[in-house]
C-alpha cells in the first residue's frame, strides 16, 4: 500500500487506493484502509491532506525515497543524466518532488567511485544545451500543486490570469494537460462554458479556486496536437513543401539531425551550397530556426515564407542602421 502513495503535492484518496488494491487482488474495506494508513503514518513520513476535498494521502515532500530501492549502477547513471538535463529548466517546486530519486542515484554512484577508487561519474558527465539558456520563471508553488491535483481528478477550476499585456481575466476551465517548452510550463485546458481551447503559462496565473465540480468524457489527443504543431504558434496548420538553399555545414548537420523524415538534400552543380526539400508545418519555431541560421539558409519556396524571412531580416538590418552611432 505504501508503494501506491504518490509524493506530495500529489495525493491519492482512500477510494482510489482501494481500487488499486483490488486490482492487485487485495479486497479490504475503506475503514480498514484508513485505519492502516493512520497507523502507518506513525511509522512512515506519510500524511493526509484534508485542507480541501477530495482528501488524499501522500508521502511528505522531504521523505526519504521509498520507491526506488537498490538502484543499479546503470539506473543511477540514467537518473544522473536526467538531473543534469532537467535542473536548469524545471521550477524549484518541481525539482523538490523528484530530488529524493536523484539523491539515491548520486549516493549509488559515489559508493561505486569509493569502492573502485576512481574519479566520480558526476565529474565526467555534462549536458550541453543547443539554445540560449534562460532562467525558468517563478511559479507559485501552491497554485501549481492545486492545478496538478485538479488535473489528475478532472476538476473544474476558476483561474485568474494575467497576460503579457498585464490584462487580467478570470474564467472556469477544465484542465487537460501540462506541457513544457524549454523553461516554460503551460496548462492546456478548455473553457467550461464554450469548450474553447486555451494554453496558459503557469507563471502568469495569479490565483486558482477549486469548484468541487468535475467533468467527464473530455478526450483530447495531445500527441496528435503536438505532431500537427498546434502548440508551436502555427502559421499554416497543414504540411507544405519547402525548398531551401543551405551551406555545406548546414547540410551535414541536417543529415545527422533531420528537419523531417522525408527531407531530401542534393548538391547544386557549380556551387558550394546544397538544395534541400522537405514537407513541414510552418510555425514560428521554424521561422526562428531559419533566422538563427540566416547566413547559411536561403528560403526558395514557398514564396510567402521567403518574403516573410526577407521582411524580418530587412527590419533587423534597419534596426541596426537606425541605432548606429
Amino acid at each position: 500500500m505504501l508503494r501506491m502513495l504518490p509524493r506530495y503535492p500529489l495525493k491519492i484518496t482512500s477510494k482510489d487506493l482501494i481500487d488499486k488494491l483490488r486490482d492487485n487482488h487485495f479486497f479490504i474495506t475503506k475503514r480498514t484502509v484508513e485505519r492502516d494508513l493512520n497507523a502507518l503514518s506513525q511509522q512512515f513520513p506519510i500524511s493526509l491532506d484534508d485542507r480541501s476535498k477530495p482528501y488524499g494521502w501522500s508521502w511528505q515532500k522531504d521523505a526519504p525515497n521509498f520507491d526506488v530501492p537498490n538502484l543499479s549502477l546503470y539506473e543511477s547513471f540514467l537518473l544522473m543524466l536526467a538531473d543534469q538535463n532537467l535542473k536548469r529548466i524545471l521550477p524549484e517546486n518541481i525539482k523538490k518532488i523528484i530530488k529524493p530519486y536523484f539523491i539515491n542515484a548520486y549516493k549509488t554512484l559515489e559508493q561505486f567511485t569509493k569502492n573502485n577508487k576512481k574519479r566520480g561519474w558526476s565529474e565526467k558527465i555534462r549536458i550541453l544545451e543547443s539554445n540560449q539558456r534562460l532562467i525558468p520563471p517563478t511559479i507559485n508553488e501552491d497554485i501549481q500543486n492545486e492545478i496538478t491535483n485538479c488535473l489528475l481528478h478532472d476538476e473544474i477550476i476558476t483561474v485568474r490570469y494575467k497576460n503579457r499585456a498585464l490584462q487580467e481575466t478570470e474564467f472556469n476551465i477544465m484542465p487537460l494537460a501540462l506541457l513544457q517548452r524549454g523553461s516554460m510550463i503551460y496548462l492546456f485546458a478548455k473553457d467550461s462554458k464554450n469548450s474553447k481551447e486555451l494554453t496558459i503559462a503557469l507563471n502568469r496565473i495569479i490565483s486558482i479556486k477549486r469548484t468541487g465540480n468535475f467533468f467527464k468524457n473530455i478526450t483530447v489527443n495531445i500527441d496528435k496536437k503536438i505532431e500537427m504543431g498546434e502548440f508551436d504558434f502555427v502559421e499554416k496548420n497543414k504540411p507544405v513543401q519547402i525548398e531551401l538553399r543551405i551551406s555545406k555545414a548546414t547540410a551535414q548537420h541536417l543529415e545527422e539531425s533531420k528537419l523531417c523524415v522525408s527531407q531530401v538534400i542534393k548538391s547544386i552543380p557549380n556551387s558550394s551550397f546544397y538544395q534541400m526539400k522537405a514537407e513541414v508545418i510552418i510555425t514560428e519555431q521554424l521561422i526562428w530556426w531559419i533566422l538563427a541560421h540566416s547566413i547559411n539558409i536561403e528560403v526558395i519556396r514557398p514564396v510567402s515564407l521567403r518574403n516573410e524571412i526577407l521582411t524580418l531580416l530587412t527590419n533587423t538590418l534597419n534596426l541596426y542602421k537606425n541605432s548606429a552611432t
